[in-house]
């Protein structure tokens, strides 16, 4: 019963997986907001300690991006998807001209009210346009993560049930109460995947309607979209939408939890039993 023995490895693993989620935001991109914000206090730093705060925090968020860039590059996604991937690219494409932008502005600063300015204008941008595109991007991490957790699942129920029908076949053991803890099992699991194609739904729904929206803008040129991104507020609904479809994506984790926890009854009615 080889397939057993990976379930308490793979449970501890689903555990990490849903404490991810849980967590909410990434916590670095936090933190860069906070060292954006503490080149705009009150304290008696002079310009270049100022400058090099805000050129710390550009180092920062490009090496964030990079990062982001690497991730989305790395994920299988069919065409329909490839899209919404591209789209993030080019965002995240758009925000690095953006901090190229914010450089300049840093290095041609003379007073501490300019770079105070900056750092406002910097921390607003992150906060109303930044942070709510990688609440995006993070959850299309999540929902092809949890995607390839649901293919691992349904190769360990194929394999549970083939080993049940050899246990009967061999007249091993009696496996009435295996096939109950199955099908309890493929009962969490159906819904896994129903919470599953629910969130890609609503998520692909979204960003499908974000690009076509952000399709009436693609004559504008890049000056004139740099110039107002620092100004423009991130719509709530959109920021709900995120927040439901990662709430859908943490139901399905539970429930392939749920699924692996009855795996492990399993294993252990199967030792108490040979």
């Amino acid at each position: 019963m080889k397939v057993f023995l990976k379930i308490t490895v793979f449970l501890i693993f689903l555990c990490a997986f849903s404490a991810i989620i849980s967590a909410g935001k990434i916590s670095h991109a936090q933190a860069i907001n906070n060292n954006a914000a503490s080149a705009d206090n009150a304290t008696p730093l002079d310009l270049n300690a100022r400058k090099q705060i805000l050129n710390d925090v550009l180092t920062e968020s490009n090496g964030e991006i990079k990062d982001l860039e690497t991730k989305l590059n790395s994920l299988n996604l069919n065409n329909n998807w490839n899209d919404i991937r591209q789209n993030f690219l080019n965002n995240l494409s758009d925000y690095q001209d953006y901090y190229q932008k914010k450089s300049d502005e840093i290095a041609n600063a003379t007073t501490v009210d300019e770079i105070k300015s900056i750092a406002k204008s910097l921390k607003n941008w992150r906060e109303n346009i930044y942070s709510p595109k990688l609440e995006e991007i993070t959850n299309l991490f999540l929902l092809s993560g949890n995607s390839s957790l649901l293919n691992i699942t349904q190769n360990r129920i194929d394999k549970i049930s083939d080993d049940i029908n050899k246990i009967d076949k061999q007249h091993l053991m009696k496996t009435d109460d295996l096939k109950n803890y199955f099908a309890k099992a493929n009962k969490y699991f159906q819904n896994s995947k129903k919470f599953n194609s629910n969130a890609n739904n609503l998520y692909f729904q979204e960003e499908t309607a974000s690009q076509d929206a952000a399709s009436t803008t693609e004559n504008a040129t890049s000056s004139e979209i740099n110039s107002t991104s620092t100004n423009q507020i991130a719509p709530d609904n959109g920021i709900d939408i995120q927040i439901s479809v990662r709430n859908l994506i943490e139901k399905s984790l539970k429930e392939i939890k749920a699924t692996y926890e009855i795996f492990f009854q399993m294993n252990n009615q199967i030792k108490k039993s040979l």
